[in-house]
């Protein structure tokens, strides 16, 4: 076993580690002991040597430009949507599932149920091992949920877009909280 010293991307120290020189090595790291700091001091490798600096630099920034920073944000944002729509909801307290496979299958479901007020489904798998009797009632009441559910993860989805692409620096690009306003 050895000792090795690790730093994150800025090269600043992050963790001694005892590793066995049979396995695999962490990336990246150095043998040479980093030197002691206090306060607020840190170390940072600079490939060579370790220096110590009074304070943690700033982080540099998280996207290269603007157009490329909104550009990543809407992508983040649009899987955070799909994850939203597919996370499910309740009916009358019960959960209900809200996948896209689940979508189809309550939207055919409706169709029939709406030509037809007798139209039953006699087994409705609601959850593992769990199957119930739908009404046509039932059926559209749990269509209008989803359909509820999937239209207010897209609204949220547009009007955190709106802040995106109305941010005008990366602080106000950075500032934008992706993970409010889901139902």
């Amino acid at each position: 076993m050895i000792t090795v010293y690790t730093m994150d991307a800025q090269g600043l120290f992050t963790a001694a580690i005892e590793i066995d020189t049979m396995g695999p090595l962490p990336v990246p790291l150095t043998m040479t002991t980093p030197p002691t700091t206090t306060g607020t001091e840190v170390a940072r490798w600079d490939g060579n040597a370790w220096e110590v600096l009074a304070d943690r630099p700033p982080l540099p920034p998280k996207y290269p430009d603007l157009a490329t920073g909104k550009a990543a944000r809407l992508q983040e944002l649009a899987d955070l949507r799909w994850q939203q729509e597919g996370s499910g909801t309740t009916m009358g307290g019960n959960p209900l599932a809200t996948d896209r496979t689940t979508q189809a299958k309550l939207t055919a479901a409706y169709v029939k149920a709406s030509a037809d007020p007798a139209y039953t489904i006699a087994d409705w798998k609601s959850g593992p091992g769990t199957f119930s009797p739908l009404d046509a009632a039932t059926i559209m009441a749990a269509a209008d949920a989803v359909e509820a559910h999937v239209q207010a993860c897209f609204s949220n989805e547009a009007a955190l877009s709106a802040s995106i692409l109305a941010a005008t620096d990366m602080a106000a690009l950075e500032a934008v909280d992706i993970t409010t306003g889901w139902p």
